[in-house]
């Protein structure tokens, strides 16, 4: 008798280890995975558009207006490109609105709360079923600007989490490289990395 209960404990402790990793396993099943990456990506930018710099604004104009757009501004050289830019600049400075400033820690703060979620979100993700790329999620949408505005306090897990993720291949080298220029501080620059 005592044989026998003890191999009904064993049978189902294991059985609940089953349905537990069973359950977390399927907590994305059927989940549409790009309904999400897009949400989660339209609240990313939700504040940040509250706050964007005039600067860009402007470039863009200049650029349509000198017949510059696309891969036509891409072919000039540096030296053209930060012309335009300073132009730009100069445009934007006489623009600034004196309180901006405390409007946008404001509206950062915010957006802070909204990039810790998704964030956690997306390391929950990952650990559950791996980097949403073409073989777990049909989405176009680009996944990894959540963890590149992601805080310091996540990096140590954004790090460990990517450095599987891609060394497994679910990872292209572009995005490894552009989500480790944000943990790494930001140096260098993240325009010469092809998404």
């Amino acid at each position: 008798l005592y044989n026998f209960m003890s191999k009904i404990n064993v049978s189902l402790i294991l059985l609940l280890v089953i349905c537990l990793s069973c359950d977390k396993n399927n907590k994305y099943e059927g989940v549409n995975l790009c309904q999400l990456i897009i949400k989660m990506n339209q609240s990313d930018r939700e504040k940040r558009n509250l706050m964007i710099d005039p600067f860009f604004g402007i470039l863009d104009s200049i650029k349509k207006a000198e017949g510059l757009e696309g891969e036509v501004y891409e072919m000039l050289s540096k030296e053209e490109q930060l012309a335009y830019g300073k132009i730009a600049r100069g445009i934007s400075e006489r623009r600034y609105d004196k309180n901006r400033k405390q409007k946008e820690d404001s509206i950062m703060k915010l957006q802070i709360q909204i990039d810790n979620k998704n964030t956690e979100l997306l390391i929950d993700i990952i650990e559950k079923i791996g980097y949403p790329n073409k073989e777990n999620s049909t989405c176009k949408e680009f996944p990894g600007i959540i963890f590149a505005h992601s805080q310091n306090k996540y990096w140590p897990k954004i790090r460990s989490l990517i450095e599987i993720e891609y060394q497994n291949g679910n990872m292209s080298s572009n995005t490894y490289e552009y989500i480790l220029w944000h943990i790494n501080g930001r140096k260098g620059n993240p325009f010469s990395i092809k998404i």
